[in-house]
């Protein structure tokens, strides 16, 4: 069996023991693999922030790379864990919605199980660490080859986040949401190529701006495109339409932030 890669997202932080334990799990239990830590960085309990991280750098790996995610307000409540299989790639999970645009991006058909299978976990699993106790575990004996279906049964019902796709009204507006802000102030939309692609077919750039803005925003291949201060609109490298200031913060000037639902109007 080829040498395994398992990647780790948590809201966790550098600051104590946490995500160093998971990671001393995954390394315990699964020696052979290769662990790469893509963020600890994800704000605290930010499921929405954490699926974009997710989906944004998941598809980067190779296929066969088991992500483990654990952004888990709900630790230790009904809530379940989960396990999916997408676009060539392994993922574990919470059922709260951080798969959901993982799952949208891959592509394709997804397969969905829940984490039933009592003996992957540690003998005794603290209610209130499930990322040590359950969800390391689980990937870790996934990156050692066990089949998915040995997880638990389908699921089918897991959960997905609302509001993350593009919404057209009858007035012949486009409501976008906003799926994350950047570290620079890029705002990125809920609208891929492919959501653009099947409303504008045929067009490389969507013929929209923000309806708060203070005028059309020209659409640029990449930020230095635009002028100084300039607001616009590209299509960002996660695969995402994404409005820019150059040199500013386009979130400040559209007065936006993550979960809010953006109207866009034709040019």
């Amino acid at each position: 069996m080829r040498r395994r890669v398992i990647t780790l997202l948590t809201d966790f932080g550098r600051e104590g023991p946490y995500a160093g334990e998971v990671a001393g799990v995954l390394l315990s239990r699964a020696p052979e693999a290769t662990l790469c830590e893509i963020s600890h960085e994800v704000a605290a309990h930010d499921v929405r922030e954490g699926a974009f991280v997710l989906a944004a750098a998941a598809f980067s790996f190779p296929r066969g790379t088991v992500h483990l995610a654990v952004v888990d307000p709900g630790v230790g409540t009904a809530r379940r864990a989960l396990a999916m299989a997408a676009g060539g790639h392994l993922f574990v999970a919470p059922d709260n919605g951080l798969l959901t645009l993982a799952a949208r991006r891959a592509g394709g058909p997804v397969e969905v199980r829940e984490v039933a299978a009592a003996a992957l976990a540690a003998p005794r699993p603290h209610p209130t660490f499930h990322g040590r106790d359950l969800f390391a575990p689980v990937a870790a004996a996934l990156a050692c080859g066990l089949p998915l279906e040995d997880v638990g049964p389908p699921c089918p019902d897991w959960i997905r986040l609302p509001g993350c796709e593009p919404e057209e009204r009858p007035d012949g507006r486009l409501v976008l949401p906003v799926l994350h802000v950047d570290r620079f102030g890029n705002v990125a939309f809920g609208l891929t190529r492919a959501d653009a692609a099947r409303i504008w077919p045929g067009l490389f750039s969507p013929p929209i701006h923000p309806e708060s803005a203070d005028g059309p925003a020209p659409f640029v291949r990449t930020y230095g495109e635009a002028a100084r201060g300039q607001l616009c609109l590209l299509w960002g490298s996660s695969g995402y339409l994404e409005a820019a200031v150059r040199e500013g913060r386009a979130d400040t000037r559209l007065g936006v932030r993550p979960g809010d639902r953006v109207p866009f109007i034709r040019r």
